[in-house]
């Protein structure tokens, strides 16, 4: 009989890679890429991995983007944000590993409980403010702020996710390009009259309407008519709500820039003497010491499980199968075409996306890393991203792949959610069982979806 060669051992004092990780299963799709649950082989740390195919990076226009987000994540740790912690790429893919977050995102959790209450929102609140004002602090505008890219840890804290239109900016300086997902966007971005930081707070007042009533507060027939309201329709406040709550509010969804409410290093802890958030604590705020008022289901993965199966019975080229794939040394016709037409751009992307391993970097840099890709250096055969005050921007066509026109931006519901179970590799690590099989929507929910 003949004998089973061994796998040949990992070794895990070479730069971070594939390898390194055992793949559970799969729980978001982007933009821009997929996202699964992994576990780290040598630490048994589970992460989150965001995966990205290159030749369908460049086929969206989309390098610039990744590239632009993981130099602003590699500048950025904070413990209201989901952090980076490795990046690094193989043949077909560019992979970011970052924070995981088990208790899924506030789109989720609004479409099967309705409206929150004022005491979830005002700790979420709180928390967001704190990551907001890091990254201020630090010279860079998120530009998507929306309860899709708020994710809830296990405990029940929020984290500031989805850096991919995130744009650093120089100090009293403007930015013109209309970026983010138009329902949130302020209306300084909306006309193009330049903006800065303060955009961000208009936004977050947005999500905690949205979020509070169960309707967004700008509702139109047609995107012409949303984007209508959002400049100048006046913004109806339920009776229902109590008065610091509302007073909070209309301090962020103030149309003039120069009154609005913009929260600083300086004065957020002023800010939060305000009456809606007195009962916060700062130093327990900032310790995540204050026990939220909701706690996601331990016992689940709390996203959508409608797509199950997806990538495994409908990815052409889904990730479990990518060490069978790589190791083919033949390729078809259409293949060998589509390389030679994309190789020099698949080459300069492999030469400048280098392995990161945040546990070897000596400190995180305090100022915002220039996220400009030269265009030298970086291209797509699609028609380059638009330019404006010396930085990186993106035109309303870039944007399309994020942000929909006439369906998604009334929905606001962009980025659809997928579940799958995938673990073929034995390991004796004993792991909840919501990470390895599949969950199940039993549609008992009786309460209404939010409504943008």
């Amino acid at each position: 009989m003949g004998c089973i060669a061994s796998k040949p051992p990992i070794d895990f004092s070479a730069d971070v890679n594939f390898e390194h990780f055992k793949l559970l299963r799969s729980v978001g799709r982007g933009a821009f890429g997929k996202v699964c649950i992994v576990l780290k082989r040598d630490t048994k740390k589970l992460y989150a991995m965001k995966y990205m195919n290159k030749e369908k990076c460049l086929q969206k226009r989309a390098i610039r983007n990744v590239f632009n987000e993981r130099k602003i994540l590699e500048s950025l740790q904070h413990q209201f944000i989901v952090n980076l912690w490795f990046a690094f790429q193989d043949e077909e893919d560019l992979f970011f590993v970052v924070d995981l977050m088990l208790g899924g995102d506030l789109r989720y959790h609004a479409q099967r409980s309705g409206a929150f209450s004022e005491d979830r929102i005002r700790l979420y609140t709180a928390e967001l403010m704190m990551a907001l004002v890091y990254i201020h602090d630090r010279n860079i505008i998120h530009r998507d702020i929306k309860p899709d890219n708020i994710l809830m840890d296990e405990n029940g804290h929020v984290h500031l996710a989805d850096f991919n239109v995130a744009a650093s900016i120089r100090k009293g300086s403007l930015l013109y390009a209309r970026a983010g997902t138009k329902p949130y966007m302020a209306p300084e971005i909306l006309n193009k009259s330049g903006y800065n930081q303060s955009a961000d707070w208009w936004s977050l007042g947005v999500c905690m309407y949205e979020l509070l009533r169960g309707k967004h507060p700008f509702r139109g027939g047609t995107t012409e008519e949303m984007l209508e309201m959002i400049q100048s329709a006046p913004i109806k406040y339920p009776t229902t709500w109590s008065e610091p709550c509302i007073s909070f509010l209309s301090g962020l969804l103030e149309r003039d820039v120069t009154k609005r409410m913009t929260i600083t290093s300086e004065n957020v802890q002023e800010v939060l003497k305000h009456p809606f958030l007195a009962s916060l604590d700062y130093d327990k705020l900032i310790n995540k010491e204050l026990v939220p008022s909701f706690v996601p289901d331990k016992d689940k993965v709390n996203c959508d499980a409608m797509y199950e199966l997806e990538e495994m019975m409908l990815e052409d080229n889904p990730l479990h199968k990518k060490k069978q794939r790589l190791q083919k040394t033949t390729m078809s016709k259409q293949e060998q075409a589509k390389r030679e037409t994309i190789g020099a751009e698949l080459q300069r992307i492999a030469e400048k996306f280098t392995v990161y391993d945040r546990s070897k970097v000596k400190s995180t840099p305090d100022v915002a890393l220039d996220t400009n890709i030269d265009d030298d250096e970086i291209t797509s055969a699609s028609p380059r991203p638009q330019r404006a005050s010396g930085l990186a921007v993106f035109s309303n066509e870039h944007d399309s792949s994020h942000m929909s026109e006439d369906e998604n931006a009334l929905r606001g519901d962009s980025d659809s959610r997928r579940v799958r179970s995938q673990s073929t590799d034995p390991d004796p690590l004993e792991l909840p069982t919501r990470l390895v099989t599949p969950v199940v929507d039993d549609g008992s929910s009786t309460s209404s979806p939010i409504q943008a």
